[in-house]
């Protein structure tokens, strides 16, 4: 049978077995329910080796350092090897040493792992001693399982976690549409949360969308914007801890205008791959500028007057900062001002 099939083979023995229990009351019935118990055990400690030598190759004894060495470094516990091989492989060849915590000691029994040169050995003990080890390593820290202890202050803001492993406010490590894994930003205690922005100045006037990849967790929310344009997501918008495709359209940029596109108000999230599309040139309705005639090129005293952007957001106190200004048109004066 495929592994697939035996792994859904598995999981609805395993399943079928512990919807009986409550419906058993002798103890020939519940012994023999054990034994079901336990063959499923074995059946999934055998498939779990077998996609463990599939992927990583055959283990065998081998000696793990326990000395740490010096250098930029990245601590990764649980039980999950495949989030170990992906550390690996995105850390390889940029000088970080990576070393195992907890059960992924077994991990260095592999020749998958034993190929890159970083993954220097083995630091602390078991997962109950994780608070006073983690104490005192100077890296970054992976948690891949649900061993998580309460993270302490010395190092809460270092410790990461993949999905299913949380702890409030602490960093999560979310799957990007590619497969790899991505880091949210922090979580944010303030009220207005916090956001990324970029603003082009240089933009050809037309229609233009825009498309990012964002995620969040339930119970939380991002909005993406263009300008004055806002499109707020959660969770169930998304895809919980995956990065899905946010979109905002129809963003009209008239001659002179810029363009501030990014996220904000959001507290515990991850954006990225931001990308801005030209659709089409302006019709007549929508470029205002042609319909309105040119701007003349007359002297605007602006030495008292507050200069504005047109989206009517305040930029400068007055003409002394006028020389800052990027080339466009403002509003000063209650007139409209190009710049040069």
């Amino acid at each position: 049978k495929a592994s697939s099939e035996q792994s859904q083979e598995f999981l609805d023995k395993l399943f079928a077995e512990l919807a009986l229990v409550d419906s058993l009351t002798d103890a020939e019935a519940l012994l023999e329910s054990a034994m079901r118990v336990g063959r499923c055990n074995k059946l999934g400690m055998e498939l779990l080796s077998r996609a463990k030598r599939s992927l990583f190759g055959e283990k065998k004894p081998t000696a793990v350092n326990t000395v740490p060495e010096s250098g930029p470094c990245i601590l990764v516990s649980g039980h999950d090897m495949a989030a170990l091989a992906e550390v690996l492989a995105q850390t390889e060849g940029k000088g970080i040493n990576v070393y195992t915590h907890g059960e992924l000691i077994s991990a260095h029994a592999y020749p998958g792992f034993q190929k890159f040169k970083h993954l220097k050995g083995h630091y602390g003990t078991n997962w109950v001693g994780q608070q006073r080890q983690f104490d005192g390593f100077p890296g970054a820290i992976l948690m891949t399982s649900g061993c998580l202890s309460e993270p302490q202050g010395s190092y809460f803001d270092y410790i990461f976690t993949i999905a299913p492993t949380a702890w409030p406010e602490v960093q999560k490590i979310a799957v990007g549409a590619d497969g790899k894994y991505l880091v949210y930003s922090k979580k944010n205690s303030s009220e207005d949360g916090m956001g990324i922005s970029q603003t082009i100045a240089t933009l050809p006037k037309g229609v233009y969308s825009l498309t990012a990849k964002v995620g969040t967790d339930p119970d939380y929310a991002v909005t993406l914007f263009a300008n004055d344009i806002e499109q707020t997501f959660g969770a169930s918008d998304l895809g919980m801890y995956y990065l899905r495709e946010a979109r905002i359209d129809d963003i009209i940029i008239r001659e002179g205008e810029s363009l501030t596109v990014g996220t904000k108000d959001g507290h515990w999230y991850k954006a990225d791959d931001f990308h801005l599309y030209f659709v089409r040139p302006l019709t007549a309705d929508e470029d205002v500028y042609t319909a309105i005639g040119e701007v003349k090129n007359e002297e605007v005293n602006m030495k008292n007057e507050a200069i504005y952007d047109l989206q009517g957001r305040r930029i400068a106190a007055d003409s002394r900062h006028s020389s800052l200004l990027s080339p466009g048109i403002y509003i000063s004066g209650g007139k409209k001002v190009l710049v040069k």
